[in-house]
């Protein structure tokens, strides 16, 4: 068998959201303005192409 060896891996990326139409005012809409919805992960890339990545959290 071969293993193939990572490294460790850290990225940050905006997560996406939506407001539901009942919620969908400008008063909501300024308090999403203001959140961060970043996402602080660490682990091994396995996969990447131009349009997505593979990141696993535990290699067995």
């Amino acid at each position: 068998m071969i293993i193939k060896k990572y490294s460790p891996t850290y990225i940050e990326w905006e997560d996406v959201y939506s407001i539901p139409d009942e919620l969908h005012t400008e008063e909501m809409n300024g308090i999403f303005a203001d959140e961060s919805f970043t996402v602080l992960q660490a682990g091994f890339i396995i996969k990447e192409t131009d349009s997505f990545i593979v990141l696993a959290n535990q290699l067995n």
